[in-house]
């Protein structure tokens, strides 16, 4: 049996050095990518919270009791012929003159508002999950829209 040339040793054990560094520096790249994920993860639920929490404040001020923080409303869809139910989370339940609302806290102003179809489509379906309307809050000004459907419950407004 031959044995390898010492330059051919020196050159493997260099390759795989390399490519256990490789190995070692995507590991790591993985993992800083998740923790930064984590992190404005938490970043994103803290400023939240404290979104939610200076609404709570807004709402107790313009005379809202709060009636519950994020309150759970199971609705229901046919979806081919099956019924299929889902829980609905609005941020909050609240009441005014014997009114109850659920409430959407929206961080910030830009985008907040019911012309944007995701907010829009949110809205919605709170207010049909819970047969309440919906208050809007947008911060970081605290300005509250009462969103509600029209009288006849169609939203489409075709009659």
């Amino acid at each position: 049996m031959e044995t390898l040339p010492p330059r051919f040793l020196v050159d493997l054990q260099l390759a795989l050095f390399i490519l256990a560094a490789f190995i070692v520096g995507m590991l790591l790249a993985i993992w800083a990518v998740a923790l930064r994920q984590r992190m404005r993860g938490r970043r994103n639920r803290n400023r939240g919270r404290t979104a939610e929490r200076r609404a709570r404040k807004i709402l107790k001020k313009a005379g809202y009791t709060n009636v519950a923080s994020s309150p759970v409303f199971t609705t229901a869809l046919l979806v081919d012929g099956e019924e299929e139910t889902f829980d609905v989370t609005p941020d909050q339940l609240v009441e005014k003159d014997g009114l109850q609302y659920v409430v959407e806290v929206k961080r910030y102003r830009e985008n907040s508002g019911v012309a944007n179809a995701t907010v829009r489509r949110q809205v919605l379906e709170y207010m049909i999950a819970s047969g309440l309307p919906c208050l809007l809050v947008q911060m970081p000004e605290g300005e509250i829209s009462v969103i509600d459907l029209p009288d006849d419950g169609d939203p489409t407004g075709v009659t």
